[in-house]
Formats: C-alpha cells, structure tokens, sequence
C-alpha cells in the first residue's frame, strides 16, 4: 500500500528497521524511564520517544499502546504485515486525520493538509448535525471520507481493509480504598504533582492558563511551586488570563498573580473578540479563533513551548453541587444504616425531602431492565442523554438519525456502578469527541492537560 505522508510533528522519527518503522510521532511521554527499562533489548542505540513507541509495537502489537502515558498521537508503516497504523492517545490531545482513497492512505495532524491532498469537498452531513446538537461527532470530520483517529484506539489500514481496534478502556471497575482518610489526599497530591511535574519537563518559559477558579489556580500554584523547589526543568512560569470589562474574576487572577510572585498576560474580550466574521478556523468551525490567535503571539513573544490548562478540573475533582446518587453504592452494599445516614445529610443540603433523596438512589441501583424509560436522562445527569428540543428540520434530524445521542456515542459507560456514572458519562463523551484536543493554531505548542493526567 502506497502512503502519503505529511511530517509536521515537534519529535519525529522514522529510520527504516526491517519490519517496521515510524513515519510520525508528535507528543510526551510521561514513562520513559519504565518504558526504557522494559524495552531495551529492542531499542538498541535509539531511546526517542519514537523509537520507545515503535518498541512497544513490535512487542505487543496496538494493545501496547496502552504502555504509553502521555499526549501523543502516531503513525507507523508496518512492513511485515503491509500495513500502516495510525493510534492516539487515551485523551486524544494530538490530533491525527486519516481518509482510505483507492488504495491509499492519507494523513496529517492538520485537517487541512488532507483536504488539500484528497481534494474532497463535500460536507458530512452528520458530523453538521451532530455539531449542532452535540458540539461534535465521534471520529468523524467536517468532510466526507476524512475520519479522525479515535482517542484510546489504534487504526491499521492495509490491502485487505481499515480495522480500528480499541487498546484503552474507562476505567470504570477501578477503585482505591484506604482504612485512614489522610491517605486518600496524599495520593491525590502526590498524583497532581505528577501530573503538573511530567509536563514541566522543558527549560524553556511555561504558559498556563488562569481563571482565578480552582482548576486553573491549582495548576497555577503546583507549578510555581515545582518551578521554584527546582524540581522540574522549567525555569519560568506566566499566567495567560482571558478578561472582559468588570469581570468579577478578575481580583482572584490578580491574587494569585500576586500570591505566586509571577507575571501575567491578559487578553481582553473587548479588545480581541470571541467570534469574528473574517477568522472562522480552517478546516474546522471555530468560534475562539481570534483569541487563539493572541495566544499564539503571546507564547511566540515568550518563547513558552508548553501551555498549561485547567480543563476537566471539576470532572476529576467532583465538582457537582448535587452528588446524592453516592448514597446508591451504599444501597447496593445493603449498608441501609449508612445510605440513610447519607440521604438526611444530602437532603439538608440539598433541602430536599429525605424520600426524594432515598428514592432516586434506589431507582438508580435497581438493573436496567427494571428501570422505567423515565429515568433514563434524570436532572442529575448520571443516565443517558435526553432528546432536546432543537430547530433543526424534523426530517433533517429523522434522516440522519440525531433524536438519540445513542447513535452517535458510546455507551460503555454504562457498565460503571450507578453512583459514578454521572462521572464516566461526561468523560466518555469529551474523550470521544476530542475535547482536550490541541486547536491548530496551538499544535506547535505542548498544549496539555493536568486533570486529563491518565494515572
């Protein structure tokens, strides 16, 4: 199979070996040092991050994948088996797009360069739906015929087919259980200062958003902290802040600006609009194009290499006002005393009736199949979601089937306990339609995500 190639990627790596080689890797890896260890009868004298990927491969085949933490999107030539393989990372942080033309296969970590290469020009009528209704589509682009390679998976086009596998799963099943509350809060802060540290791994200046909340603050306060202790590369750090005229966000930007003893960047809504009638994105809608595009200045001025972000922060920290479904996992462990217990304390909170509370917790520990179709789409979030009223055409929605956002994502879900689906559900659909992805106008960019740290 012939293959078009476009090498765009900060770290790439493609000396020919005799079954394999890589044609692009973009992105970090966070274990190199584990993975070095493991695979050094197969890396001889090459230890990039390239060759690391290509060891993995060629020991565990795409399930290996799942070895590498980090942000990172690859393509390897497979010449044993005639194939060429395409994978990205759990998160999907560095884009990678792909289309299967008569034999060949095209792709590039910028939409527009397949599009360009391809030529194709019509519009995928259901990645325009799902966008309207959803934000997105899972694997798809706005183009016909051009997929994006899907977070977590690994796709292998060769003359006999594409075959796209999956080598990471949710985490649904895992748990960590402590008898003393105190250890509970020492591997969360040993996990964080993990996730700020490995991307830190660069001496030239850091970027990291600031909106004065708690995600973004936190990010802030863990890498001035590792930044000054010495314990990471990084020798400078500046905060970049989006503001607009009386924003009460404002003061708390400035405080920690001040708590940390760091400069700060403020771009101004009023001054760089949101959306703008002569910056639309690319290959992609893009509303934010004018902001990214100071961004990008400003990180060229700085010289910054690495962007830090809060994004995802109230999903892993469980950030939710109402969380009363815990008191289910009590239900279903028959602990009646204590889910009572929890749903008068929910209640008070909540100042709901402690029957309200009790009843919702056990519809939602009963099986599906005893489950009223009702429940399905609660308030509280933690079911699928449910059909909303749109101004779509009717029969545009019918034909392409948009009245269910089951068609179009995954619902493995699903399978979590039913008190910590409400968290897998919005993880599952941000990673399926590549939220945390970096925008094109940031790939040169280690644009990356703490709270989307995989361990």
């Amino acid at each position: 199979m012939n293959t078009e190639t476009e090498l765009n990627a900060r770290d790439t790596w493609n000396d020919r070996v005799e079954k394999s080689c890589v044609l692009h890797w973009d992105g970090r890896l966070d274990n190199r040092t584990d993975l070095l260890l493991l695979l050094a009868d197969l890396l001889r004298d090459d230890n990039s991050n390239a060759a690391i990927a290509l060891a993995t491969y060629e020991r565990w085949g795409t399930h290996g994948f799942v070895h590498l933490l980090g942000d990172w999107s690859i393509v390897i030539q497979d010449q044993a088996n005639g194939a060429t393989v395409l994978a990205s990372d759990f998160a999907g942080v560095r884009p990678l797009y792909y289309s299967v033309q008569r034999g060949r296969v095209f792709w590039s970590s910028h939409l527009q360069s397949v599009v360009d290469a391809t030529g194709i020009s019509e519009l995928d009528e259901q990645y325009i739906g799902a966008f309207l209704l959803y934000g997105g589509c899972p694997n798809r682009t706005p183009y016909r015929g051009i997929c994006s390679v899907p977070a977590g998976h690994a796709v292998c086009v060769s003359s006999t087919g594409t075959k796209i596998s999956r080598f990471w799963n949710l985490p649904i099943r895992d748990e960590v259980h402590y008898r003393n509350q105190h250890r509970y809060e020492e591997h969360l802060r040993a996990l964080f200062r993990e996730a700020v540290s490995v991307r830190l791994q660069t001496e030239a200046p850091v970027l990291a958003e600031l909106s004065g909340g708690f995600d973004s603050s936190s990010v802030v306060s863990m890498a001035n902290h590792l930044i000054r202790s010495c314990a990471v590369p990084a020798k400078s750090l500046t905060s970049l802040s989006y503001v607009w005229r009386d924003s009460l966000d404002e003061p708390f930007i400035r405080e920690m600006e001040s708590f940390c003893g760091i400069e700060g960047v403020h771009i101004s809504t009023h001054e760089v609009p949101v959306i703008s009638e002569t910056q639309v994105g690319n290959a992609f809608p893009e509303i934010l194009q004018p902001l990214r595009k100071s961004v990008a200045s400003a990180a060229s001025r700085l010289g910054a290499e690495v962007l830090l972000t809060g994004m995802n922060g109230d999903l892993m920290m469980g950030n939710w006002f109402d969380d009363s479904l815990q008191v289910t996992g009590s239900l279903r462990r028959f602990r009646f005393a204590r889910a009572c217990k929890e749903a008068l304390a929910w209640s008070k909170i909540l100042r709901l009736p402690i029957y309200r509370v009790l009843w919702q917790a056990v519809r939602a520990a009963l099986p599906a199949r005893f489950t009223p179709c009702a429940i399905y789409g609660a308030t509280d979030g933690s079911y699928a979601l449910r059909s909303t009223e749109t101004s779509l055409d009717p029969g545009f929605i019918y034909r392409l089937g948009l009245s269910e956002a089951g068609n179009f994502f995954s619902d493995a879900w699903m399978q979590a306990p039913p008190e910590r689906r409400k968290y897998f559900r919005p993880l599952s659909m941000m990673l399926e339609l590549r939220i945390l992805q970096a925008p094109e106008l940031w790939q040169h960019l280690d644009y990356t995500h703490p709270f989307a740290h995989r361990p």
